[in-house]
């Protein structure tokens, strides 16, 4: 199934008759947690999370709009599982937040958050067993890998909301475009390394249509040290890693590392330039 995008509207923001919700899609370890902080206190009981119980659970855009009917007073969803395409519905307009990340730097956060998680699956039970390198080396090696490769790439291509086995499907550079053409329908999205401009362009986008909405940093969850530059945290990184699993994790994400490139060229091209006010969008 080809997707259709979520596209800026040609005839501005929703009427008031139409009901808006901000759905915030939480890649994991993207420093979502921060983002729903804000809203949190923003929308307070109009704000909620939709995530099954089941840690490798994916929500298919018409669960999340079965949601979304089901809780009228709803305003806000901040989801882990649910996947792209955005879905469409006559009694209300979805307006997405995605943060993006660079695809290597997401794994020390991983590997820490693993290792303080109270959880018998497998992965915090092997970060508490395992130095950082044959954690790494251990995820890489087989299907349990699925949280640290080029998750942004099938995370925003939607290939996991078509098909009956989500964590099988594999990223392509079939999959790599899809991403890309989704990315640059968004109105706006954020870049994790440049998370106070991120904010600033939700900011301008949002509180038009969300009167006395407001995104302000603030440290929630936090498991790495962002204060230092991108290059350097990634210098840290092969230090601790050694050459061979490096690379092994360059190899691995190949595709996530493009689709950071790209957003961070789209991201300098939108510059300081508002985005597009509106929250139609064509799919479902």
């Amino acid at each position: 199934m080809r997707l259709r995008f979520w596209r800026r509207p040609e005839s501005g923001p929703a009427t008031p008759a139409v009901r808006r919700i901000l759905v915030h899609y939480h890649i994991y370890k993207n420093a979502g947690t921060s983002i729903d902080a804000t809203r949190r206190k923003h929308f307070g009981p109009h704000w909620a999370a939709f995530d099954r119980s089941a840690p490798a659970a994916i929500i298919r855009p018409d669960e999340l709009r079965a949601f979304i009917d089901e809780h009228p007073t709803l305003r806000s969803v901040s989801s882990h599982q649910c996947r792209p395409p955005v879905p469409t519905s006559t009694g209300f307009e979805i307006f997405p937040l995605f943060l993006l990340r660079h695809p290597l730097d997401r794994i020390g956060s991983i590997y820490r958050y693993e290792r303080k998680r109270v959880s018998d699956d497998a992965g915090p039970e092997m970060a508490k067993k395992l130095e950082f390198a044959e954690y790494v080396a251990w995820r890489l090696s087989g299907p349990q890998g699925g949280i640290m490769r080029n998750v942004q790439v099938l995370y925003l291509s939607g290939a996991q909301s078509s098909t009956a086995k989500p964590w099988d499907v594999q990223a392509d550079r079939a999959l790599l475009e899809e991403a890309k053409r989704f990315l640059a329908s968004l109105p706006a999205f954020g870049i994790v390394e440049r998370f106070d401009e991120s904010l600033a362009r939700f900011q301008r986008w949002l509180s038009p249509l969300f009167p006395g909405i407001g995104f302000f940093a603030t440290r929630q969850n936090v498991t790495s040290d962002v204060s230092a530059p991108l290059e350097e945290r990634l210098r840290r990184l092969r230090q601790q890693l050694g050459d061979t699993v490096y690379e092994l994790a360059e190899r691995s994400n190949a595709l996530d590392l493009e689709l950071f490139d790209h957003a961070c060229r789209l991201f300098e091209q939108a510059g300081g330039r508002a985005p597009a006010p509106g929250g139609n969008q064509a799919g479902k």
